[in-house]
């Protein structure tokens, strides 16, 4: 209570208009002077004894010890926890202690600790009068890479951990890093106690300076979604935006972006072994490589399936005494190893197909003759035999006159090869099939059948050999000889036929003509410079020319269903006639062009040759 009296000052004296006796002043003064007193008395106790944001000058800030007094019954707000020493504390020796009370340069709510090397840290002087809970929380990083471990006691009493995060003997290992390569990592450690003896601790977790978790200790509980932002790539077990040190077990669905690297080499010696193990099926949209052993199956039948082809490009090894294939590529119920035994594979020597002891054949009605690199064998079911998985395409070839007179082509089972000189056949190649040229007759001996990439023409130079997937057999003009050509995605969309002369001479009569052999479906690509006299190419899309002072002509022969021919007028100062053969707007079937620049569009539909489009081209 305070004993400020200012009851005793006079407020009535001086009297107004009248004469004061001054014993009236010096009365009132000296209560007022007594009040002031007393007032700074009050003022200066209580500015010890509350709590205030500054000194009642307004000069300083003020740090308000309550002296353990009680504040209940209130809200606060934004209020914050001293960290003392700048935020972090470089030990000096391997042992520090931390004092709650009576020792001001360890007060503050947290505490952070460099440790640069093995330490202990002691627990002093807990508030413990009245019983009341006390708490702070503990940073504490390695000063480098080194993996320091850090020791706590209590002084008179004990130190309890949580036991689910690992830690042995009070002692906590700290996480090492490279400074200025990688970031520095804080374990943070929670303590408490409720009367001073028990000190509990417990250890939240390691964070880096950016704030990342890397290794959680104890079990955490997720009710939502967890969202790692960083992006660093990982290039081991121990590098990337999310680190676990030990297992992770996953109920749901889990999608990668990219790749997913297993870094365990446990052999897989069944079903539940190895260092991937999944219980369910594995769907794979692209390419699996092994570098070892493929086990499929078990004991049960008909556990692998495939749907698609096989390509093995190495042995196979069998190791039972009997293999059946049913219903793949045409092959059924086949039983072909009458007599093998573990590891057994069937060769081909030449002749035969076989077992690999070359004792017997044990696969019968095998129609292939002289199989090449890449055959296999195909059950064929309407004859009961086996064939060579490429479908094999043969042709008798013969040399005879293509009935002009003048000029021996190429006869295939009869009919001459087609030319621009207006004979028959057209020969067309397909992707997945084998064609073998009989050249038995005596009229392939000068010539034997050949193929090329460029067209036969007169110029021997212009033929381009093309020998890819192709097996030559025998004497041209004896019997059994042939020359076969296995068409694949590799082979050329145009190949041409041409004659191979005596002594290895190059063909000089057209045996083969300049008209192209299709693969794949016929394809048209590239222009000629056209010359006055010449046919026009029906390998090329387009055809150019340049007129000289004297009128030039060229042929256009028929073509192939739904094939394209362009002409342009590029330079010259006369005139170019195209004559068509089987013209599709009547008359006599020829394309006039006097001026340059002048050009057509042509296609050939239903056997004949129409106009698609025309820019100055005189049709008559």
């Amino acid at each position: 209570m305070s004993n400020l009296n200012y009851s005793a000052i006079n407020e009535s004296f001086p009297v107004a208009g009248q004469d004061n006796d001054s014993e009236g002043f010096r009365g009132n003064f000296a209560a007022i002077k007594a009040s002031l007193s007393e007032a700074q008395s009050d003022l200066s106790d209580l500015q010890l004894k509350t709590v205030l944001k500054q000194t009642l000058d307004g000069t300083d800030s003020v740090a308000n010890d309550l002296l353990g007094s009680t504040i209940k019954n209130g809200l606060y707000s934004n209020f914050n926890g001293l960290v003392p020493d700048a935020g972090e504390t470089t030990f000096t020796g391997n042992q520090h202690t931390i004092h709650f009370s009576g020792v001001s340069e360890n007060a503050g709510a947290l505490q952070v600790f460099k440790i640069s090397q093995n330490s202990l840290i002691t627990f002093a002087n807990w508030r413990t009068t009245p019983v009341q809970f006390t708490s702070m929380r503990i940073h504490l990083l390695s000063n480098g890479a080194s993996a320091w471990t850090v020791q706590f006691s209590n002084s008179g009493g004990s130190v309890v951990f949580d036991q689910s995060n690992g830690i042995v003997n009070q002692t906590v290992t700290l996480t090492g890093y490279t400074p200025g390569v990688t970031d520095p990592v804080h374990t943070v450690v929670d303590v408490w106690t409720y009367d001073g003896d028990t000190v509990f601790m417990r250890v939240i977790g390691n964070y880096t300076t950016l704030g990342e978790l890397i290794t959680s200790f104890g079990n955490v509980t997720i009710g939502g979604t967890l969202t790692a932002t960083g992006t660093t790539e990982s290039t081991s077990p121990s590098t990337g935006a999310v680190k676990l040190s030990g297992g992770i077990g996953i109920a749901k669905s889990a999608n990668l972006g990219l790749n997913l690297t297993v870094a365990g080499t446990t052999e897989s010696t069944s079903k539940t072994t190895g260092a991937v193990i999944i219980a369910g099926g594995v769907g794979v949209s692209k390419r699996l490589n092994v570098g070892g052993n493929v086990v499929l199956g078990s004991t049960t039948t008909n556990e692998v399936v495939i749907k698609g082809n096989l390509t093995v490009e190495g042995n196979t090894s069998l190791s039972t005494t009997s293999i059946t294939i049913a219903d793949i590529n045409d092959i059924s119920n086949v039983d072909t190893a009458t007599s093998l035994t573990a590891n057994q594979i069937l060769k081909y020597d030449g002749s035969d197909w076989k077992n690999s002891n070359n004792n017997l054949n044990d696969v019968t009605d095998v129609n292939i003759v002289l199989p090449a690199d890449g055959d296999s064998l195909k059950y064929d079911a309407g004859t009961s035999t086996w064939t060579n998985n490429f479908d094999l395409v043969e042709y008798a070839v013969t040399i005879n006159d293509n009935g002009s007179g003048t000029q021996e082509v190429f006869f295939l089972d009869g009919t001459a090869l087609k030319t621009d000189a207006g004979a028959e056949f057209v020969l067309e190649l397909s992707q997945g099939k084998k064609y073998r040229f009989n050249l038995s007759d005596s009229s392939n001996s000068p010539a034997p059948l050949r193929f090329s990439t460029t067209a036969d023409t007169s110029v021997p130079a212009s033929i381009t050999p093309y020998t890819t997937g192709v097996t030559v057999y025998g004497t041209a003009g004896t019997a059994g000889a042939y020359v076969e050509i296995r068409v694949t995605s590799e082979t050329p969309k145009i190949l041409f036929l041409y004659g191979l002369e005596g002594s290895g001479m190059l063909d000089t009569s057209l045996l083969g003509a300049a008209y192209p052999v299709s693969v794949g479906g016929f394809y048209f690509t590239g222009s000629e410079n056209l010359v006055s006299g010449a046919p026009a190419s029906l390998a090329k899309t387009a055809s150019y020319f340049t007129a000289t002072t004297t009128p030039v002509t060229a042929t256009l022969m028929e073509g192939k269903d739904g094939q394209t021919k362009a002409f342009m007028y590029t330079a010259g100062d006369s005139t170019m006639t195209i004559s068509v053969v089987n013209p599709g707007w009547g008359g006599a079937g020829t394309i006039l062009f006097d001026t340059i620049g002048q050009s057509c569009l042509l296609q050939y539909i239903d056997n004949k040759w129409f106009c698609i489009g025309n820019n100055g081209a005189v049709f008559a």
